[in-house]
C-alpha cells in the first residue's frame, strides 16, 4: 500500500537488513536491502536521524562481512565524518563507528591502526553511560582484546578481558552463562602468560557455566577441556 519508496517501507527493510546480518549467509541480502533503503532515508530524514546513521553502519558491516573490506573502510570513514559533523566528536555514534572501522582494519591485517580506532572509541564510551551503549561497548572491548592478542600484547589483552568480565558480572550477575566466553578467553591468556593456577580457575568456572542445565555437549566444553 505504501510503496517501495515510502519511508516506512524503508524502515522495515532496514530492520530486515539488520536481521540478515545476524545470519551466517545473510550479508548479501542485507547489502541488497540497505542499498535500496539509504536513498529513501537520505531524502526523508534529517542527517542526524539515528535510523539514517544505522543504515550507513549496516552497509559498512555488510561489505566487511562479504570480504569487501576496502569498500567498507570508505563507508566507515564517510560515516565517521558524518557523525562528527552532525552529532559532535563525543557522541556514542562516533564510538560505534570507530569500533566497526577498527575491527574492519584488524580483519585487513592493519592491527595497529585498528587498535588505535578501538582505543579512541573506548575513550568516548567511557564518558557515555547511555544504557544502549553497554552491549556495543562490550563488543568494542572484545575486539580491542583481539587486536592486542594479534599484536602479541598479552598483558594489555589481559587487562581488557578482566574489565569485560568485571563489567559483565556487575551487569548480569556472577552465574550468567554469557560469562563463559570472557572467562575462557581470560583463562587462555593466563595460560599464555604462564599463570597456570589462575588459568585453571577461570577455565573451570567457564566449564561450570557452560554445563549449567546439563549442556555437556556444547562445543565450548570440548574447547575448554
Amino acid at each position: 500500500v505504501l510503496g517501495e519508496y515510502h519511508v516506512e517501507t524503508a524502515m522495515i527493510r532496514l530492520y530486515q537488513a539488520q536481521l540478515a546480518l545476524s545470519l551466517p549467509e545473510g550479508a548479501e541480502n542485507a547489502l541488497q536491502w540497505i542499498d535500496a533503503v539509504i536513498p529513501v532515508l537520505e531524502r526523508s530524514l534529517w542527517p542526524d536521524h539515528p535510523q539514517r546513521i544505522e543504515a550507513m553502519m549496516v552497509r559498512g558491516r555488510a561489505l566487511s562481512s562479504l570480504g569487501r573490506k576496502k569498500e567498507a573502510e570508505k563507508v566507515f570513514t564517510d560515516l565517521l565524518g558524518h557523525c562528527m559533523t552532525h552529532l559532535g566528536p563525543r557522541d556514542r555514534s562516533v564510538a560505534e563507528t570507530l569500533s566497526e572501522m577498527g575491527w574492519n582494519r584488524i580483519r585487513m591485517g592493519r592491527d595497529q591502526e585498528g587498535v588505535g580506532d578501538l582505543e579512541r572509541g573506548l575513550a568516548i564510551f567511557e564518558q557515555n553511560d547511555h544504557p544502549i551503549a553497554f552491549n556495543n561497548r562490550m563488543t568494542l572491548l572484545g575486539r580491542l582484546a583481539e587486536g592486542y592478542l594479534r599484536g602479541g600484547k598479552w598483558s594489555q589483552a589481559h587487562a581488557v578481558l578482566e574489565k569485560v568480565l568485571a563489567e559483565m558480572e556487575k551487569k548480569q550477575g556472577s552465574s550468567h552463562k554469557a560469562l563463559a566466553k570472557p572467562l575462557t578467553d581470560l583463562g587462555m591468556v593466563e595460560l599464555e602468560l604462564g599463570r597456570l593456577a589462575q588459568s585453571e580457575t577461570h577455565l573451570k568456572r567457564a566449564l561450570s557455566l557452560v554445563q549449567q542445565g546439563g549442556t555437556r555437549d556444547h562445543p565450548q566444553v570440548a574447547f575448554i577441556l
